[in-house]
């Protein structure tokens, strides 16, 4: 296996992880796709809401940057986890500070900014079938 192999191998690993703890949690779900045997990952109603209010109360237009999406997917998150997994408000504002502060020196930050990214593009893609 090549070395570019590999790191592919290793990004759709840890893509299919992501998606898999999302799923666990409750973030995500897995659906079938129009009339296809293909299972799509979706916003659960309890994230979608989150994220629903989080623009409405920021005004995001349709057009938004991939950047501020991926903003609001990270704080979608952590509204999540604390009112969803139950996790203490001053525990997920905590958390939220330190991985602004240090972001990618935490094992915990990768993971969390993994997820809003994929997040990202989940909800990209979901607005690209919208609009169809």
């Amino acid at each position: 296996m090549s070395a570019s192999d590999k790191n592919g191998q290793e990004t759709i690993d840890t893509i299919a992880s992501a998606i898999e703890d999302m799923i666990y949690m409750g973030i995500l779900a897995l659906v079938k796709h129009k009339n296809e045997d293909i299972e799509k990952a979706v916003f659960t109603a309890n994230f979608s809401g989150i994220v629903s209010n989080l623009i409405e109360d920021r005004a995001i237009s349709s057009d938004a940057s991939p950047k501020v999406i991926t903003t609001l997917m990270y704080h979608s998150l952590l509204i999540f986890m604390n009112e969803n997994l139950r996790i203490p408000k001053p525990l997920a504002i905590a958390l939220g500070s330190d991985l602004e502060k240090y972001g990618n020196e935490m094992k915990c930050g990768v993971l969390i900014f993994n997820y809003a990214a994929i997040l990202q593009k989940i909800f990209l893609e979901s607005k690209k079938e919208f609009v169809r």
